[in-house]
């Protein structure tokens, strides 16, 4: 499966690198989301959609704003989007897309009402460690084989 991986504000793809290498050691494709990093100010959510366009069925796996530039491509109904699966996404409320979607959140998050995910799962971490914890890992993955059945 293709996976685009989008950091959280001010961070780089780098950031990714611990999640990308376990989705990679699944036999996913990972790519990165059109720029290096982050700032939310020069065009990341229209770089994100032309990287779906151009790879064609993906999900994306977003941490902080990433995962809301995910969600955002998800509400607008992108035909190329597969899923998406949050990583402390900044959403307060109701959030149900066309595609699947999964969020994790953190100690913090938890202060962060959600209503409509396909699922949402807490973990004992801090939102800047979420794509660092192996149990986020784990539970990532077994969320991809859930959208890959």
């Amino acid at each position: 499966m293709n996976i685009v991986l989008v950091p959280g504000l001010t961070a780089s793809t780098w950031t990714l690198n611990p999640l990308r290498a376990r989705l990679e050691a699944e036999g996913h494709a990972c790519f990165d989301p059109g720029f290096e990093t982050q700032t939310g100010v020069h065009g990341e959510l229209d770089k994100l959609a032309r990287t779906l366009r151009k790879l064609g069925d993906a999900v994306v796996v977003g941490h902080s704003l990433g995962g809301l530039q995910g969600l955002i491509l998800a509400l607008a109904d992108n035909p190329h989007l597969l899923g998406v699966v949050g990583l402390g996404t900044p959403y307060l409320g109701w959030a149900r897309p066309r595609a699947p979607y999964f969020e994790a959140r953190s100690l913090t998050d938890g202060l962060l009402p959600l209503w409509g995910p396909t699922e949402v799962k807490r973990f004992c971490t801090l939102h800047v460690l979420l794509p660092f914890d192996g149990a986020v890992r784990d539970w990532v993955v077994e969320k991809l084989k859930e959208m890959i059945q």
